[in-house]
């Protein structure tokens, strides 16, 4: 298993990433609804409908948890949260509704915020990361391998989204 390591290297100045505040709730859901129907998780079950019961930033500020979005020149250029995942063992934390914008979504851009979410993950005392997600997500699959992530066979959630047909985790654990 390998641990988490964060990349070095160039990033842009103009983008930064910051926990998300109510005035993100709108630009947010609208950026995940639209990134939902574009891979096709819509339906029950997906993260894109849960974006309208509760503000993002309120579900966010929930005890081990928290949201961050990309800004860049002002405007919303993606996201990514991190939750203990609905399961038996407190110690893992589950990957929630990263999105980018496909103007910015840069490879880079993709890894700042994920790494972000993984430092802030391991600072709330969670020792495994874990994330679902659609084989069609091209982008994403190769993301997470590039951080370490590793595909395992089944949903780790007792409540796993409908439509996720491949499942990683990460240690956070330096061994």
């Amino acid at each position: 298993m390998k641990p988490f390591q964060p990349i070095n290297g160039t990033h842009d100045p103009a983008a930064t990433i910051r926990p998300i505040e109510p005035r993100d709730d709108m630009p947010v859901a609208l950026i995940l609804s639209e990134g939902c129907r574009e891979f096709g998780a819509v339906g029950a079950g997906f993260g894109v409908n849960e974006c309208h019961e509760l503000p993002l930033s309120r579900t966010y500020a929930a005890p081990r948890s928290a949201y961050f979005v990309m800004e860049r020149e002002g405007l919303i250029a993606g996201g990514i949260g991190i939750a203990p995942l609905p399961c038996e063992f407190a110690h893992i934390a589950e990957l929630q509704r990263f999105i980018l914008l496909p103007m910015s979504a840069r490879r880079s851009h993709g890894r700042r915020l994920l790494d972000h979410c993984l430092d802030t993950a391991d600072r709330f005392g969670f020792r495994i990361c874990y994330l679902e997600s659609s084989a069609t997500e091209i982008a994403m699959t190769e993301l997470l391998e590039l951080a370490g992530f590793q595909r395992i066979g089944k949903s780790l959630s007792d409540r796993p989204l409908n439509g996720a047909n491949t499942y990683y985790f990460l240690s956070l654990v330096t061994p």
